[in-house]
């Protein structure tokens, strides 16, 4: 297997990486923290001239990058907020990965999330207009915090930016 910037057939190399993975998901490779000192000199290298392909690239995955990953998906672990991925969420960031890289045009992977949010509205018994939107990262939730700081803030001096605009000046 080598890789040229190919894409497709993919089920080669997730067959070895969900190898890789299992393992990692067994908890035995104990904290990476502990062997910061390892993978960082092994991974640290100068800009190369040319790809290692992707037989090594799986090779580095599996046994530098996957073994010395996060606790926080492992059993047991409860001492953070984010949880690990389950089988089905993973299958399906990657199939949104390969098949809807952008949220430009109409997808099914749009519909599916929209409707997700339904569900939460559902669920949780909400108001419609409560919906939301799911935002990717501290990033989107900042800049969502500042527009309704603004939203607030203009709200203090008898003004309405969501349906009016922001004024001139």
């Amino acid at each position: 297997m080598s890789d040229q910037a190919e894409c497709g057939a993919l089920s080669p190399a997730l067959a070895q990486l969900g190898e890789y993975l299992d393992r990692f998901s067994t908890g035995l490779h104990g904290d990476a923290g502990l062997r910061r000192r390892h993978w960082q000199k092994v991974l640290q290298r100068p800009l190369p001239v040319d790809g290692i392909g992707l037989d090594k690239v799986l090779w580095e995955l599996g046994e530098q990058v996957i073994p010395n990953g996060s606790a926080i998906p492992l059993p047991g672990f409860t001492s953070f907020i984010t949880t690990g991925a389950t089988n089905a969420g993973v299958l399906a960031a990657l199939a949104a990965m390969v098949a809807a890289p952008q949220r430009i045009g109409l997808t099914a992977f749009q519909e599916l999330e929209e409707l997700s949010l339904d569900w939460l509205v559902a669920l949780f018994r909400l108001p419609a207009e409560m919906k939301g939107i799911y935002s990717s990262g501290g990033s989107t939730a900042n800049l969502l915090a500042l527009g309704a700081a603004r939203q607030q803030a203009f709200e203090r001096r008898g003004h309405d930016c969501g349906r009016d605009g922001v004024p001139a000046g």
